[in-house]
């Protein structure tokens, strides 16, 4: 600190001698803070004190990045935690036979003694099935994607119509966004709103027709005594059976997305409408024998044209032995008129 000199006159000497004095330095008092004990600081730690005004620790109120990640990927390997027993050869025999009451042998004899036919009666009982698969997939990532109370609102704008998605989007993996045209392809293959729901439903009707029929024919072939009759009526039962099946389930599909803005209302609605329709139908047909009478009336149709062909051929074949008798008789009464003519006579 810099020295000031100030002159001041002596009061204890002579009044005339001036005296140079010194101020006195200003006293600072300096405030030291206690250093902590090595003890105390060994055992401070931050994640066991509690927030003041509340009884969460540090930890608790803000997580760490490496903690977060530490714990998401705990939270992974314990949702993906899988169980693997491995049992011998006698073992999983034993438990299949407690399980079934079954012998494997059995099985395998009862799959060797099934027949051509039989495989391809059983594969075309499940081609009936296999849209209806692909519609509970569709399904299914549906509810995944939106969830089960997912909803949506239909709105026309001048001439194109939309198709609005309520919710957040960023929770979203397939409908990201939040407003779609009706005929976007990520809709219709979703099978979201009148438009999706009416193409999935065509789509499975079809693919059931072009699974069937080809089965149809194998069996025909494989079956010795099947008739043409037979194939042409089954084709057509079948055929039909899934055009009313195709047809109540659109009808069911299209009263779901004017009764509920659920977006995955249609396609289970539609889903549950069908494979009832397709029960019911089998289950009509098989009491009735439906099938078995348009066999039936395909055969005596045939019949009755064949018989009808024959018929007309042989008539065919009458007519024209008849006109070559005609033809045959007038030739002789001719030549008998020419042989007994005057230029019959000269010339010959």
């Amino acid at each position: 600190m810099a020295e000031s000199l100030a002159v001041t006159p002596a009061c204890f000497k002579c009044p005339l001698e001036p005296i140079i004095m010194k101020p006195p330095k200003a006293v600072s008092k300096a405030v030291s803070t206690p250093a902590r004990p090595a003890a105390a600081t060994a055992c401070y730690r931050p994640d066991t004190m509690t927030r003041r005004g509340t009884n969460q620790t540090p930890s608790a109120v803000r997580a760490s990045p490496t903690q977060a990640i530490r714990k998401q990927a705990q939270d992974q390997v314990k949702n993906n935690k899988q169980t693997i027993e491995i049992l011998s050869v006698d073992q999983y025999v034993d438990a299949w036979k407690k399980k079934t009451g079954k012998r494997l042998k059995d099985i395998t004899d009862e799959l060797k003694n099934k027949s051509a036919e039989d495989w391809t009666r059983d594969g075309k009982t499940a081609s009936s099935y296999v849209s209806t698969a692909l519609d509970l997939n569709t399904a299914r990532r549906l509810l995944q994607d939106l969830g089960v109370r997912g909803r949506i609102a239909l709105k026309t704008v001048g001439n194109k119509q939309y198709v609005i998605f309520k919710g957040l989007p960023n929770t979203r993996t397939i409908f990201t966004g939040t407003r779609y045209l009706a005929n976007n392809a990520k809709v219709v293959d979703m099978a979201v709103g009148r438009l999706g729901t009416a193409k999935s439903v065509v789509k499975g009707g079809r693919l059931t027709v072009f699974l069937v029929v080809p089965i149809n024919i194998l069996i025909h072939l494989l079956d010795e005594q099947s008739t043409l009759s037979t194939l042409v009526g089954t084709t057509i039962t079948d055929v039909a059976k899934v055009g009313i099946a195709t047809v109540l389930a659109g009808m069911a599909a299209g009263a779901a997305v004017s009764a509920t803005t659920i977006a995955a209302g249609p396609i289970l609605a539609a889903i549950a409408v069908g494979v009832a329709a397709s029960m019911g139908l089998e289950a009509l047909d098989q009491h009735f024998g439906l099938t078995e009478a348009f066999c039936d009336v395909v055969e005596k149709t045939a019949t009755a044209v064949r018989d009808g062909a024959q018929t007309v051929k042989e008539k065919a074949v009458e007519t024209y032995e008849k006109a070559g008798e005609t033809l045959q008789r007038a030739w002789t009464k001719l030549e008998k008129e020419w042989d007994s003519s005057y230029l019959g006579r000269v010339f010959d």
